[in-house]
C-alpha cells in the first residue's frame, strides 16, 4: 500500500514540476509580447497623437504583463532622475537577458522620428525574441514531459 502511495505522490510532484516549467516558459513569451505591444502603442501614440514620451510611458501602467515596469519607470521619472537611467534600471533585470539588452540600448533621445524608429525596431527585435522562445518552446514542452514521464517511470519501477 505504502509503494502505491509513494508512486502516486512521485507522479503528482512530477506534473506539477512539469507544469510549474511549462507556464514559467509561457509567461516570459507572454511578457515578451507584451513589451512588443507596449512600445508598439508607445510608438503610435508619439507619431500620431502627438503624445510626449512621459505621458506614452504612463499610458503602458496598466498593462498585464509588462505594466509593472512601467509603473516603476514612472516612479522614478517623478524622482528627477535621467529618463535613460530608469529605464535601464527598470529594464535591467527582465528575463531573458537578450529581451533586457534590447530594451536597455532603446534610444529615448532626439526627435519624434528618432524616437519611434527606436521604439519600432526595439518592438520588431523582441516579437523575433518571442518568435524563437515559441518555436523552442513547443519541442522543449514535449521533452520536458517526456523526460518527466521517463523519470517517474523508473523511480516507481524501483520502488515497485
Amino acid at each position: 500500500m505504502g509503494k502505491w502511495i509513494g508512486s502516486l505522490l512521485l507522479i503528482g510532484a512530477t506534473a506539477w514540476l512539469c507544469a510549474q516549467w511549462i507556464v514559467s516558459r509561457r509567461r516570459t513569451i507572454a511578457l515578451l509580447q507584451d513589451l512588443a505591444a507596449a512600445l508598439e502603442s508607445m510608438e503610435a501614440a508619439i507619431r500620431w497623437q502627438k503624445t510626449p514620451l512621459p505621458k506614452a510611458i504612463s499610458d503602458q501602467c496598466g498593462r498585464d504583463h509588462s505594466g509593472c515596469y512601467f509603473r516603476s519607470i514612472q516612479k522614478n521619472l517623478n524622482s528627477n532622475l535621467p529618463l535613460h537611467q530608469v529605464w535601464s534600471e527598470a529594464f535591467a533585470d527582465v528575463q531573458p537577458t537578450e529581451a533586457g539588452e534590447i530594451l536597455c540600448r532603446l534610444e529615448l533621445t532626439g526627435d519624434e522620428v528618432r524616437i519611434t524608429g527606436s521604439l519600432h525596431l526595439a518592438a520588431a527585435q523582441l516579437r523575433e525574441v518571442a518568435q524563437g522562445y515559441r518555436q523552442r518552446q513547443r519541442e522543449q514542452e514535449k521533452l520536458s514531459v517526456a523526460v518527466c514521464v521517463s523519470g517517474v517511470s523508473l523511480l516507481i519501477i524501483l520502488l515497485i
